[in-house]
């Protein structure tokens, strides 16, 4: 195992509430909210949440089509492959190796990027892996000037403003969307 994208602690709560602590349920009822009013993948899709920790959006996201996970810590990803009851992969971005390209309708990166050195490859490599009018979607921690204990923990590289997030996405094969 490499090292950690966040605190052991962090996987461990994570594990205990995320299907019955509010922010976690609420977060999931907005993220399903704007995948099938924005996005609005096909009936068969094919899904990946690259970061799926211990896979509390999994079965959300299993409701749009087939779903396939990418965890790099080995607790979090046996946990998401118990939940997913099938092999969860394990590949850092921004290579992604063994991941297929031009494979998957949607992507999800849900509080990821952040953890990233090199957030403008990994964007540019998560591009790679969708299909043609394929949808990226993801949430990052907004503004640096909130930078809190919580990111140090939680092993963020940085905050993001929606002008630095634009800009992200304006310089990398994307298109975007929708910014909020």
């Amino acid at each position: 195992m490499g090292f950690p994208l966040m605190e052991r602690v962090v996987y461990e709560q994570m594990a205990e509430l995320d299907q019955r602590h509010w922010w976690y349920r609420a977060r999931r009822l907005v993220l399903a909210e704007l995948i099938r009013r924005k996005a609005a993948p096909p009936a068969d899709a094919q899904l990946l949440e690259i970061g799926c920790g211990t896979g509390h959006n999994l079965a959300m996201l299993g409701a749009f089509g087939k779903v396939d996970g990418l965890e790099l810590d080995d607790q979090a990803r046996g946990i998401a492959e118990q939940r997913l009851g099938r092999p969860v992969m394990s590949t850092p971005l921004p290579q992604l190796s063994g991941v297929p390209e031009r494979h998957y309708d949607l992507v999800g990166a849900f509080d990821v990027i952040e953890h990233i050195e090199d957030d403008e490859a990994a964007i540019a490599s998560i591009a790679t892996r969708l299909k043609p009018g394929g949808k990226f979607v993801m949430t990052v921690p907004a503004h640096q000037w909130m930078w809190s204990a919580h990111d140090t923990v939680n092993h963020h590289k940085r905050r993001y403003s929606k002008r630095q997030l634009k800009t992200l996405v304006e310089g990398s094969p994307l298109r975007l969307e929708k910014l909020g």
